[in-house]
């Protein structure tokens, strides 16, 4: 059965107060949902799921709504299997191959996450969501170029989409820095001055030193060792909303205050992981090529990606989920104090 069908199907389900059983709890549960209370969704999704009067199409859009609201209460694994179970009885509902795609991009399954978004692309090629979550993977991967386009898509697709305006500027400065950082090649011919020597201990990010640095053999080319000094990442101070605000004003503050100082400090966190990522690869890509000291350092750079990896991935799932929290914030009410 088609998507729009599914969809059709649980939207009459969900508006129909009439409607009893498995269909009400869902409509009971999608209030919830829209509300963020995820574990009282979730638990009328269970109920509406012992109906077994539920055709495949409604019982398919439930799976669907109970993975967002395991995504939103950080219950990865579960949203997978919920969405997996919509999908396989509904294989054309893109909705749940986008959300499926997020919970596998948190859990930092970014090949899933890729094949997700694009496979939802395939069945809707306006899908403004499948193009920024595909970018959001791509940019936690350091394939910014990449992620820049699909941001870009995302945006043209939808204007409104605040997050993936959001994106694309943050892709866009980053791509900005580091193309000024990139020194310009000397004049074809020309032989490159050896950069001054730099006093004092090894700076944040430092660039490895160039091969011309070191005494050069034809038999064994040599450098010093590899300077990996891992970037300083700042602690983020938790953003817990009250249930309501007294006033705008008072919601303002917070954002002020509260929510936004703690988003910038988490995307200079993710800028000095990923800066610190690059500069690991660039590293280990000099020393395969040169095959400095009979590659002895090789091994150590290999090590030093592997274990940088995860801490740069968490960086940047917590820019993120301070990103989407944005939303979160913006619906708690206001008044009634």
């Amino acid at each position: 059965m088609g998507a729009s069908l599914t969809l059709m199907l649980l939207t009459l389900a969900l508006g129909d107060p009439a409607l009893a059983g498995g269909q009400d709890e869902s409509r009971t549960g999608r209030s919830a949902l829209d509300n963020n209370a995820y574990a009282e969704a979730i638990a009328h999704f269970d109920r509406a799921l012992e109906d077994p009067s539920l055709a495949d199409a409604e019982r398919a859009g439930i799976y669907l709504l109970r993975g967002r609201a395991n995504i939103g209460l950080g219950q990865l694994a579960q949203a997978v299997a919920d969405e997996t179970q919509a999908l396989t009885l509904d294989p054309g509902l893109a909705p749940a191959l986008t959300e499926r795609a997020m919970a596998h991009l948190r859990l930092g399954e970014f090949d899933l996450a890729i094949a997700d978004d694009s496979r939802a692309l395939e069945l809707d090629p306006r899908n403004g969501k499948a193009y920024n979550d595909r970018g959001m993977t791509y940019a936690a991967q350091g394939r910014y170029a990449l992620a820049l386009g699909e941001f870009e898509q995302a945006v043209s697709l939808n204007p409104a989409d605040t997050a993936a305006a959001d994106n694309l500027k943050s892709v866009r400065s980053l791509l900005a820095r580091r193309a000024a950082e990139t020194p310009s090649a000397p004049p074809q011919g020309a032989i490159p001055e050896a950069p001054p020597p730099r006093p004092g201990p090894p700076t944040l990010l430092a660039v490895a030193p160039s091969p011309m640095d070191a005494a050069v053999s034809p038999a064994s080319p040599s450098a010093p060792p590899p300077r990996m000094v891992r970037p300083v990442l700042e602690a983020v101070a938790p953003v817990i909303p009250p249930d309501r605000f007294c006033t705008a004003a008072e919601r303002n503050d917070f954002l002020d205050q509260v929510y936004k100082p703690a988003q910038a400090t988490a995307n200079r966190n993710v800028e000095r992981a990923n800066a610190y990522r690059v500069h690991l690869n660039r590293l280990f890509n000099e020393h395969v090529k040169g095959f400095y000291d009979g590659g002895k350092y090789i091994g150590a750079i290999k090590d030093e990606i592997d274990a940088y990896t995860p801490i740069a991935d968490e960086a940047f799932h917590l820019g993120m989920a301070l990103t989407e929290q944005y939303s979160a914030l913006m619906a708690v009410p206001v008044g009634g104090c």
